[in-house]
């Protein structure tokens, strides 16, 4: 999917393969279509499974303005919507956490120093 992306980019001279994402959340005027991108993000998140590139990926949704998207939709009244701002909260709990204590980056546990 990701390799879908930057050919779109490509094709589109977008400037950043993961903007066409961000943009049309933006600009989505349904919440099924909210829902869906939405959907994409998080699944696109969770099927990588190097958590360095988890963390590379989601840093690049945030520099593209995805964390005041989020926080819009946060307030929704659709439920859809709502559940799936959660599980992308979720996950960045819990891939933060791997990434604190796995030692590939942040800070270092003091056990090991």
């Amino acid at each position: 999917t990701l390799d879908i992306l930057k050919v779109h980019q490509y094709l589109t001279s977008t400037p950043h393969f993961l903007d066409f994402l961000v943009s049309s959340l933006h600009f989505s005027e349904s919440d099924s279509l909210t829902v869906s991108i939405l959907l994409l993000i998080n699944c696109l998140l969770r099927n990588e499974h190097d958590i360095d590139e988890r963390m590379y990926l989601r840093e690049e949704f945030f520099h593209l303005g995805l964390i005041g998207e989020l926080n819009l939709l946060r307030k929704s009244e659709n439920l859809n919507v709502v559940t799936q701002v959660h599980v992308f909260d979720k996950h960045r709990h819990e891939d933060e956490l791997e990434f604190d204590t796995s030692g590939t980056g942040g800070p270092q546990n003091p056990q090991h120093l």
